[in-house]
């Protein structure tokens, strides 16, 4: 005769604490190194994963974009070569004008760890900011009217860009680099009944200068962007000749400078040629 009795697991692999949980259990200490070694080969591969995306390419890109940006021209007259004797030193600030603008550009950007990007850019941008003076004056034989105008036409920059990335899909950056603007002559005319003149009132060439910016990109698919744009355009002081047609030998007496500053507000669509990554993940600590 035989009995079959069920065997039960020892005391102390069934026992529990107050907690309910097994204090020890050989099955789960032989387990435990195995655990930490699975852990310590991912958490490896995660910092070599984000190693290898260091440096990684956002992607060169095109950006078509527009704006609107005002400008304004401070000009200054002093004392010319022959009249080095004479003092006098005036200034015409708030010579201003706005307007519309179309711009292109292209770039690449580069990002160098998990939220930092930094890239380069060139835009050109077709302006339109103009800048008029009209004055009207009845000095009892007629209307006199008398004008003047001048127009930033072009701008083309060429700098950098420093970004934070939040998140996968925004890019917060500013921008700076050199930038020059071309500039119409200021023109002016003068008009009576039965008379009117127009000419150049001051001869103007392009200025070069310095921009700052910043502003935000956004992610609308995997390969198109919106980006957003403030930037302020500092220009160097250049002289300038006065009635340079008329009477050129005016600018022996008084010599001009100008010295414009300009603002833009501008919205881009941007085309990325390989902005199709996976999420660059943090590695574990």
């Amino acid at each position: 005769l035989s009995i079959a009795v069920p065997r039960r697991a020892p005391e102390w692999l069934s026992q529990r604490d107050g907690c309910g949980q097994a204090p020890f259990s050989p099955t789960t200490a032989l387990l435990q190194p195995v655990t930490f070694a699975v852990q310590f080969e991912e958490m490896d591969a995660v910092r070599q994963a984000v190693e290898e995306r260091a440096g990684e390419a956002l992607g060169a890109y095109l950006s078509i974009g527009a704006g609107y940006g005002s400008v304004n021209h401070e000009l200054n007259l002093t004392p010319g070569p022959a009249a080095a004797g004479i003092g006098f030193d005036l200034a015409f600030d708030g010579i201003g004008g706005d307007g519309g603008f179309f711009s292109v550009g292209v770039g690449g950007d580069v990002q160098i760890n998990q939220h930092v990007v930094i890239g380069g850019l060139f835009e050109y941008d077709w302006t339109r900011y103009e800048s008029e003076l009209t004055a009207f004056v009845n000095p009892g034989f007629g209307t006199l009217t008398a004008g003047a105008d001048v127009e930033v036409e072009d701008q083309w920059s060429l700098g950098g860009r420093v970004g934070f990335l939040p998140s996968e899909r925004t890019l917060w950056f500013l921008t700076f680099g050199y930038t020059r603007v071309d500039v119409s002559d200021l023109r002016f005319n003068v008009a009576v009944p039965g008379f009117a003149i127009s000419d150049t009132l001051l001869g103007i060439d392009d200025f070069s200068g310095w921009f700052l910016g910043g502003g935000v990109e956004t992610k609308l698919t995997e390969s198109i962007s919106l980006k957003a744009e403030y930037r302020y355009t500092s220009l160097d002081s250049e002289k300038v000749q006065i009635l340079p047609k008329l009477v050129p030998q005016i600018n022996d007496f008084v010599k001009a400078d100008l010295e414009p500053t300009v603002q833009t507000g501008r919205i881009a669509l941007v085309y990325r040629f390989n902005w199709h990554r996976e999420p660059m993940v943090e590695p574990l600590k």
